[in-house]
Formats: C-alpha cells, structure tokens, sequence
C-alpha cells in the first residue's frame, strides 16, 4: 500500500495532558493501522509536542490559528488571521500566487494530506466564537483544497447561539465522517440534521497507556508520597472562568467549596495530592490554584497535602493517578485518566460533555454540577465512594474495556474512508 500522508488539525497544546493524550490515542490508532504513514500534528507549541508525539513517529508544526504565540490584542490578531485565511482560501484557487515562507510550510502540509483529522475534543457548541478561528474555517479550508476530513471522537456542546448553530452547520456538512465521544453531543448533531455520516465512539484518551506501578511509585515518592496505608485522595483544579454573568463570583464560589470540603476531609487521616493536569507557565497553570488551597487550609493539616510540581507527561500522569484511592477533578481527562486506572472519581461539571463521557461509563451520578455544588455534598460523595470502592472499582475495571472498544471504532472509521478514498 502506498505511504498516507496524514495531517491531524485543531489540537491544544501538549502543556493540556488531557488534550495531549486525545492525540496521543489517534496516533497510537494511525500508529497500529498505518505504521509506514507520514503524520504531521499541527499544534500552538510544536517543539514542547514533538518529544510526545514522536514516540509515533509523527511530526509537528505550528498551527495556522495560533492562539498561545499572540502578542498584540485579540482583536487586532483575530482581524489579522482573518486576512490570512482569506488570502489562504484565495490561494486555493490561484496556487501560483507567491507565498510567504512561513505559511507556504502549512499550506503544503494541508495540500499534500491524503486525509485530514480534526481533533480539537471540546470546541464546538455552546457559545464559543473561538471555534471558528481554530476550528471551523481550518476544517472548510481544508475542504475547499479538495480534502477528506474527518471531524474526530469531539464533544459539541448544545448551542445557546443561532449564528454559531448555522455555520457549525455549514462547515461540518461539508466534511466527511464525524464522530463524537458520547451521546449528548451525538444528539446535539442529530438534531442539525446534517448529511455527513455521524457515528457515536468514545474519548481517545482513554487508549493512553500509563508508565510502569513501579515508576508511578518512585515519580510520588520522589514528590514525598509514601506508598503506605493511608487513604490517598487525588485532586485537579483550575481557575477557569465559568461561562455567565459574575463568572468571578461563581469561580470563587467554587474555590470556596473545595477549600472547606477538603478541610473537612482532612479530619480524618488522608492524603490530599493536587495533580498539575495543566501547566502553560504564565497563562494557565493548575499549581497556582492548587497552591493557594493549600495554604489557605488549616496550619495543622498542609504536612498531608501535596501539590506536585513537575511537568509530568500524560503517561505519568495516568499512572501515578491510578496509585490513588479516590479522584475529585474538575478538569475532565484527569478524570478519564483515573477511572481507567480504576479509581473511583467525582467530576467537577461546568459542560454537557462531562455528564455525557460519565454516563457512557456509568458514572453520572458522580458529576456534581460546579454552579451548584456544596462542600458538604462534595464530603458525603467522597466517604460515599470511599465505602463503595472495592466494587466500584470492579465495575470500573470492566466498563472501561468496552470504552476503549468504542474509542478504538475511530480506527475502524478511519481506515473505512481511506478505503472508501482510494477505490478509484
């Protein structure tokens, strides 16, 4: 079979380890189906990627919507990529145009793919202008140069925009195979009745594979993490704003909750490890947040709590997650990561998409929605698990192979419409 030249669009950067193993899951797909392929990952940081992503032999590049590289207003840089994608979509007509150095790279990339996957995750829906951006007009791009896309494994949120609704609409029409993770976003493209093939599949970062028990041992011990008795409790959290009005007053809200809930539980003899699921210095990093809740803590109480510091790779991170005896995490993948280590994990809700991946693994009766979240419903859920682990965790260890099932139907798809790409 002839070498696929495959480009994979819309990621986060890798500093996201939850974005980072959805590529990673595609990848180790390709990887299996088409281990002499040519894959190229465009990306916001792809010299941090590149030492995830070659152990795939894939490549990396900058992505043509930048947003992590924006030094002047957003405005002004929106106004600016607009230019730039007009002159792109231009140039799909008139290729003899010259074109600057640095974006000629890109649009070869795009030109010579024999397919395209779009693997942004949870983007599109809502409210979000940003999508179009990094999202929506790569992908009709991408169509206007004749290629096939296929929108991969994605979350889309029910939309609260009209104007957003139509050109989602438009833009995924024109593709040629869509999946989404789980069933609310099924429903929400259902509903679009759009003409693309739409399957139902699963989060690829549930194919992430961890590092060795004894490594995620020694990355805890090393962070001061005994490997004894005591009752481990793993936490993510992050200062995002919520989507509303007073989005500042509901985060501090939250903030206040899980600062008085995790008081609470430390009056019994646990651990509490806060995990840097996220880590872009200066811009987004979950150990600021996680270290203002430790300090503001009781006194007596901080020798047991433990912010790790380290830019651990996702694999690490799956792992060393997977040593603990509960999860509470608001940021999603941590989640993903420790259920399919088989920890019980309570997921801190702000969109659909959590309540839709919880319930394909039977596990929304454990997403608490963070607008209305009390710490003392936080605490009975948590001793509520913790009573509950042993079969939990049983259910967990069987549930979690028929997701991986689903996400792996990704691959089935994909070698599908190449197969169906290259009949002629």
């Amino acid at each position: 079979m002839r070498t696929l030249n495959i480009l994979i669009t819309e990621v986060n950067s890798s500093y996201n380890k939850g974005d980072a193993a959805i590529v990673l899951g595609i990848l180790k797909i390709i990887n299996k189906k088409y281990p002499n392929s040519s894959v190229t990952v465009l990306t916001p940081t792809p010299c941090e990627d590149k030492k995830y992503y070659t152990i795939y032999n894939a490549q990396t590049h900058i992505q043509l919507y930048n947003y992590l590289d924006r030094k002047i207003p957003r405005i002004v840089y929106v106004f600016l990529y607009l230019i730039k994608m007009s002159f792109c979509l231009f140039w799909t007509n008139f290729r003899s145009l010259p074109v600057p150095k640095k974006i000629k790279k890109i649009l070869d990339l795009y030109q010579n793919a024999d397919i395209i996957i779009s693997c942004s995750g949870g983007r599109l829906g809502g409210k979000k202008i940003t999508p179009i951006f990094d999202s929506l007009i790569p992908i009709y791009f991408a169509k206007k140069l004749g290629k096939k896309v296929f929108v991969c494994a994605q979350s889309i949120e029910p939309f609260q925009n009209n104007f957003l609704k139509k050109i989602t609409k438009f833009v995924l029409n024109r593709t040629d195979l869509i999946s989404t993770r789980e069933e609310i976003s099924f429903n929400v493209l259902k509903s679009l009745h759009i003409n693309t093939p739409i399957y139902l599949t699963a989060d690829l970062a549930f194919l992430l594979d961890p590092v060795t028990n004894e490594l995620a041992k020694s990355l805890l011990g090393k962070a001061g993490i005994q490997d004894n008795e005591k009752i481990k409790i793993g936490v993510t959290v992050t200062e995002w704003r919520i989507p509303g009005h007073n989005s500042k007053q509901k985060n501090l809200q939250y903030v206040n909750v899980m600062k008085k809930a995790l008081d609470e539980l430390l009056k019994d003899d646990v651990i509490i490890v806060f995990f840097p699921q996220v880590v872009f210095l200066n811009k987004e990093d979950d150990r600021i947040l996680s270290k203002k809740i430790k300090n503001d803590l009781d006194k007596s109480k901080q020798s047991r709590v433990f912010v790790l510091e380290d830019n651990y790779t996702p694999h690490e991170l799956k792992a060393m997650m997977g040593k603990m005896d509960i999860f509470i995490g608001k940021r999603l993948h941590s989640c993903i990561f420790a259920l399919a280590m088989n920890v019980p994990s309570i997921v801190i809700g702000y969109e659909k998409k959590a309540l839709g991946i919880m319930k394909m693994i039977d596990n929304q009766d454990n997403v608490i929605n963070i607008n209305s979240m009390t710490a003392d419903g936080l605490v009975k859920l948590v001793k509520k698990l913790l009573n509950e682990k042993k079969q939990k965790s049983k259910h967990l260890s069987e549930k979690i192979l028929e997701i991986q099932d689903k996400a792996l139907k990704n691959g089935d798809l994909l070698e599908k419409l190449i197969k169906d790409s290259f009949k002629s």
